[in-house]
C-alpha cells in the first residue's frame, strides 16, 4: 500500500524571543534592526537588506542586525551569506539559542548535518522552551533516519506548541508510527491530525492507512471515503478504498457481486487518474485472480477481467491480460486462455527494467500457474519460468532483499556435527489446514518427527484452522504464524526462521505463494528445498527441488536453476483417506445408476479441462456402451457443461450420458464418489495430485496421459511406484484406448482393484502408501545435504 510521506524541514528564522542577547540601549542601530524587521514582515526584502546593512554600518558589534539579516537572506535564497550573517550573530552574542538554532537550520539546508545538530543542541542548552528548534532538530533527526529521536524531539515540540506544524506534523508522526508497525499510534497522530484540520484531505486519508493496516475496514473506508469528499482526484485514496472494501468482504467471507463492482471501480478510477500506480493494477489483478468467498458469479468476473484490459495503460497490459487468462481459466475457458497466453508470453520478452520488474512482481505465481495448465512443453515452459525467475530474483535484490550470508546463520551444523543430533527441520505453508498439499504431506512429516523431534512450522498468511492444523501443531516443536500487523511479512519470517537456525527449510507450496519465493531467496537455513506444490520457483542456483526419477527423469537437470533431489519411489507418500460409510449399491441406486453400468470419473477443477481432455473422454464413453461419465469439480459448472455437451454432439452421444455433481462440504463426503465409480479419467496437462491419490486408495483404476513436464507426470509417477503400468498412456489415442479397454474389460477392473488393495497390506506395502519409509528417505536426502 503506498502511503505519502510529506517530512518538511520547518525552518523557522524568524524566531523573536531575544534571551542571550547582551543588553543595549536604544540606538539608531536598534531602529533600524525594527525597521528591517518591519520591512522583512511586509515581503520588502531589498528594503529589509538596506535597513539591515545600516544597522550594522553604525554598529558593526550589534548581534541582532546579524540575525534578522540572515532571516531576510535566508528567504532571498542566498544560504552562505545567510549563514555568515548567522555566525557573526553567534560570535556577539554565544548565548543566543535562536542564533544557533538558525545557524543549524543554514547548516541543514546545505547538508552539513553534524554542523546543525550541534547547534540545535546548542540551542535547546541554552533555551530548551524553544518549540521550533524541537521541531527542525526532529527533522534533521528523521533525515538520517533515526526514527525514534525524531519522533522524541518532535513531541516534545508539540509539548510546547500544540499547534507548531499543523496537521502536517502529525501525518509525519503518524508515516513514522506506520512504517515501525505500531498502527494504533500511528492512528491516534493521523486522529490528531483530523482534529487540527478536518478539512484536510492528507489527514483522513493517512488515518484511512491505519486503519487498514489494523484492519479496522469500516472504519477506514470511512476514512478514505471522507478523503475523497475532499480530493475527488487522489489515485492513492482510490486505491486504499478499493483494497479496504476488499479485505473487509474477505474477513466477512462473502463478496456480493455490488461490492465486488465497487471495488473495481475504485481501482479503475485510481488507474485512470494514475496510469503507473502499481498498488492499483496489483489491486484489481488479485481481486479478480483470488478466489472469492460467497457465490460470486464467475460471469461477473471474466467482465471485470474484460473491462481491465480495457482500460490498462499499454505498459501494464501484461498483468491485465494475465488477470483475464486467470479468470477465464477458473471458468473453464482454456482455449481463450490460452489465446491470450501466447500475446503475454510475447510481450513479457519485451519489457524493460524496471517496468518488467513491477510487472513479474504480480504476475510472477499466478502466469506459471496458468503456463502449466495450458501447455505441456518442458522446453518452453521451463524458459518462461526461467526468465520470470531471473527478473523476480532481479526485483528482489533491487528492493534490497539478498540471500543470507553463512555468517548469518549461527554456528555449524547441530546435524553435521555429529550423527547422534537430529537435524532441525522447518516447512513453511500457507496452507497447513484441509488442504491438498496438507493431505499429502502430514503423513511424511508426522513420521519425520518421530525421527526428529526438531520440526518447525511457518505460516506466512492468515488462513483458517481446523483440525489439520490442530493436527500439525501437534507435530511440530513450534508452529509460527506471523503478526498480521506486519507489512514485511517475508522479512520477518526470515528473521524467525534465521532465530531458529535450521538445517533445513521446506517449502511445500512453492510458486503458488511468491513470499515463499521471497524467503527461499534470503537463503535462512543451510538447505532450502521446493517440495510438492507446484514446479520449483526457477530463482536460486543455490536451493533445491524435491521431486522422483519419474517426475523428473535424467537429463532434465539442465532445465532447472535449483538443484534437483530425487525420491527414491514417488515425489510423496500417503497412510490414507478417510471417507464417509458408503453403500455402493445404494448410492447408485439413489442416482438412477444401473449395478452393472460402466461409470467413469473425472474430478477435476476447471483450470485443469480442457477441450483435448474433453473430447477424448466422450470418445471413452461412446466406445462402451452404457457407460455413463461423471464431472465434479468446481469452476463455472455452465462453461463446463456446454464443453461436454458441444462434444457430444460432435461425436452423436447422448448429453444425458454425462453427469455433473456439484462441491460436497468435507474431504470426507466428496471420497464417497470414488465407490461409485469404476474408473478414474486423469487430467492433462496437469495431472491429478490428490484425486488420483485418492482414487487409487479407493482401489479405483486410473487412466493417465503422461507429459513431459512434472506435473503431467504426477499420475504416471503413482501408478509406476504402484507397479501398474494399466492405464499409463503416452498420447490420446492411447488414453481412450485405456479407457475403452477397462470399460469393457470388468476382468481387468477386478484384477486392478486387487493389485490395489493388496498394495495396502502391511506385508507388502507399496511406498506410495508407506510414508514411513518416505520419511526416513527423506531424511537421509537432508542429512546427506549438510553433510556434504
Amino acid at each position: 500500500m503506498r502511503i505519502a510521506q510529506q517530512v518538511t524541514a520547518a525552518v523557522q528564522p524568524d524566531i523573536e524571543q531575544t534571551s542571550g542577547l547582551p543588553p543595549h540601549n536604544n540606538t539608531p542601530a536598534l531602529d533600524y534592526d525594527q525597521y528591517g524587521k518591519g520591512d522583512f514582515r511586509q515581503g520588502g526584502l531589498p528594503e529589509t537588506i538596506a535597513s539591515l546593512q545600516q544597522a550594522i554600518k553604525l554598529q558593526p558589534d550589534l548581534a541582532a542586525p546579524y540575525k534578522t539579516l540572515g532571516n531576510a537572506l535566508l528567504a532571498a535564497g542566498d544560504l552562505e551569506a545567510a549563514g555568515r550573517s548567522y555566525s557573526l550573530a553567534v560570535a556577539l552574542a554565544p548565548d543566543w539559542a535562536e542564533a544557533h538554532a538558525n545557524l543549524g537550520s543554514v547548516l541543514y539546508r546545505q547538508g552539513e548535518l553534524e554542523a546543525a545538530a550541534e547547534c540545535y543542541q546548542k540551542a535547546i542548552s541554552l533555551n530548551p522552551s524553544l518549540a521550533g528548534v524541537w521541531l527542525n532538530w526532529g527533522n534533521l533527526w528523521h533525515h538520517q533516519g533515526q526514527t525514534n529521536q525524531a519522533l522524541d524531539c518532535w513531541e516534545r515540540a508539540i509539548t510546547i506548541n500544540p499547534n507548531i506544524g499543523g496537521s502536517q506534523l502529525h501525518i509525519n508522526m503518524g508515516n513514522l508510527r506506520l512504517k515501525r508497525g505500531d498502527y494504533l499510534a500511528a492512528a491516534a497522530s493521523y486522529q490528531q491530525a483530523v482534529d487540527l484540520d478536518s478539512d484536510s484531505a492528507a489527514a483522513h486519508s493517512h488515518l484511512g492507512a491505519a486503519r487498514l493496516y489494523q484492519g479496522e475496514f469500516p472504519e477506514a473506508i470511512a476514512a478514505f471515503q471522507r478523503a475523497l469528499q475532499l480530493n475527488p482526484d487522489s489515485a492513492e485514496v482510490h486505491c486504499n478504498l478499493g483494497l479496504a472494501i476488499t479485505r473487509q468482504t474477505r474477513q466477512q467471507g462473502q463478496l456480493s457481486e455490488a461490492t465486488f463492482n465497487q471495488a473495481c471501480i475504485c481501482f479503475q478510477r485510481a488507474i485512470e487518474l494514475q496510469g503507473d500506480l502499481l498498488a492499483a493494477h496489483q489491486g484489481i489483478f488479485y481481486l479478480i485472480t483470488t478466489p472469492h468467498p460467497g457465490n460470486l458469479d464467475f460471469d461477473i468476473i471474466r467482465k471485470s477481467a474484460a473491462q481491465y484490459r480495457q482500460f490498462c495503460p499499454p505498459p501494464y497490459q501484461p498483468i491485465a491480460k494475465t488477470a483475464f487468462l486467470i479468470a477465464y481459466l477458473f471458468s473453464g475457458f482454456a482455449s481463450a486462455a490460452k489465446d491470450i497466453f501466447w500475446e503475454i508470453e510475447q510481450h513479457l520478452g519485451q519489457l524493460e527494467k524496471p517496468l518488467a520488474h513491477q510487472i513479474i512482481s504480480i504476475i510472477y505465481s499466478w502466469l506459471q500457474f496458468g503456463a502449466y495448465r495450458l501447455r505441456d512443453d518442458l522446453t518452453s515452459n521451463s524458459r518462461l519460468s526461467l526468465f520470470m525467475g531471473q527478473i523476480y530474483a532481479d526485483y528482489l535484490r533491487a528492493t534490497g532483499l539478498y540471500a543470507s550470508t553463512p555468517k548469518t546463520i549461527n554456528g555449524g551444523s547441530p546435524g553435521a556435527a555429529t550423527r547422534n543430533i537430529p537435524l532441525k527441520i522447518g516447512f513453511i505453508s500457507s496452507n497447513f489446514w484441509r488442504h491438498s498439499v496438507s493431505w499429502c504431506s502430514a503423513d511424511i512429516i508426522s513420521e519425520l518427527a518421530q525421527i526428529s523431534p526438531h520440526i518447525y512450522f511457518y505460516v506466512p498468511k492468515q488462513v483458517k484452522e481446523d483440525d489439520m492444523t490442530v493436527r500439525f501443531k501437534s507435530i511440530g516443536t513450534k508452529f509460527y504464524r506471523h503478526n498480521p500487523g506486519v507489512d514485511d511479512i517475508a522479512q520477518a519470517m526470515v528473521e524467525e526462521i534465521l532465530k531458529d537456525d535450521l538445517d533445513i527449510l521446506v517449502d511445500i507450496d512453492s510458486v503458488t505463494e511468491p513470499v515463499h519465493c521471497q524467503i527461499l531467496y534470503r537463503q535462512p537455513a543451510r538447505a532450502c528445498i521446493s517440495w510438492l506444490g507446484f514446479e520449483a520457483p526457477f530463482i536460486s542456483e543455490q536451493n533445491y527441488f524435491l521431486s522422483d526419477w519419474h517426475t523428473h527423469p535424467q537429463g532434465v537437470e539442465k532445465y532447472y536453476p535449483e538443484k534437483l533431489l530425487r525420491m527414491p519411489d514417488c515425489f510423496t507418500a500417503v497412510s490414507g483417506f478417510k471417507s464417509n460409510p458408503v453403500n455402493r449399491a445404494a448410492l447408485r441406486a439413489a442416482m438412477r445408476l444401473g449395478q452393472e453400468q460402466v461409470v467413469y470419473l473425472c474430478a477435476t477443477p476447471a483450470t485443469k479441462v480442457n477441450r483435448e481432455l474433453v473430447a477424448a473422454q466422450i470418445a471413452i464413453i461412446q466406445a462402451v456402451p452404457n457407460s455413463i461419465l461423471i464431472y465434479k469439480g468446481k469452476g463455472d459448472i455452465q462453461v463446463i457443461k456446454s464443453l461436454y455437451w458441444e462434444q457430444c454432439h460432435e461425436q452423436n452421444v447422448s448429453a444425458h450420458r454425462v453427469r455433473f455433481l456439484g462441491i460436497n462440504p468435507t474431504e470426507e463426503e466428496h471420497r464417497t464418489i470414488y465407490s461409485i465409480a469404476d474408473v478414474f479419467l486423469d487430467s492433462y496437462p496437469y495431472n491429478g495430485g490428490t484425486h488420483n491419490l485418492e482414487a487409487l486408495w479407493f482401489n479405483l483404476p486410473v487412466v493417465t496421459k503422461v507429459g513431459e513436464q512434472f506435473l503431467a507426470r504426477m499420475g504416471y509417477s503413482f501408478l509406476t511406484t504402484l507397479g501398474i503400468a494399466e492405464g499409463v498412456a503416452w498420447s490420446w489415442d492411447e488414453y481412450v484406448e485405456w479407457g475403452v479397454k477397462l470399460g469393457l474389460d470388468a476382468s481387468l477392473r477386478h484384477h486392478l482393484r486387487e493389485r490395489l488393495r493388496a498394495s495396502k497390506q502391511p506385508d507388502n506395502l507399496a511406498p506410495l502408501w508407506n510414508p514411513r519409509k518416505f520419511a526416513r528417505d527423506m531424511y537421509g536426502i537432508f542429512e546427506q545435504l549438510i553433510i556434504d
